[in-house]
């Protein structure tokens, strides 16, 4: 895309495939977008807390179902312990979940800017991300 300004995001999954798939699509579709990647939760709150407050991602976002910690725990972690040191990053949540209840607990909390469905796609990020992150 041309003179497009990239956008750093941060996405939690512990999901290989998933990963790779978000990793070929940034690449294939050049969506401007600077990715990190955690494996689990715990570690994407650490990576968080690790930055320092003018390199915070303007976007993170985290899978639901995940071991030791979920994506719900996660912006529970994120509202109480990086929010106020990030108020300009957008949080979302991503699930393959076809449970009403989850994606309505996800749309929910005042933290979560939106619920995304697994597989991650360009749409995604030209519809639901990026109008949030020009507002």
């Amino acid at each position: 895309m041309k003179n497009s300004k990239q956008h750093n995001l941060l996405f939690i999954d512990d999901s290989e495939t998933e990963i790779s798939f978000i990793q070929l699509l940034i690449e294939i579709e050049k969506l401007p977008i600077i990715a990190h990647f955690e494996r689990t939760a715990q570690e994407g709150l650490e990576y968080l807390k690790s930055l320092t407050q003018d390199t915070y991602h303007a976007v993170v976002i985290v899978d639901i179902n995940m071991p030791l910690m979920n994506g719900f725990e996660f912006a529970q972690a994120f509202e109480k312990k990086i929010a106020a040191l990030a108020p300009n990053t957008k949080l979302f949540i991503l699930s393959s979940t076809l449970r009403l209840s989850e994606i309505q607990k996800a749309k929910k909390m005042n933290i979560v800017c939106d619920f995304l469905e697994k597989p991650f796609s360009k749409e995604h990020f030209f519809d639901k991300i990026l109008p949030k992150l020009t507002k």
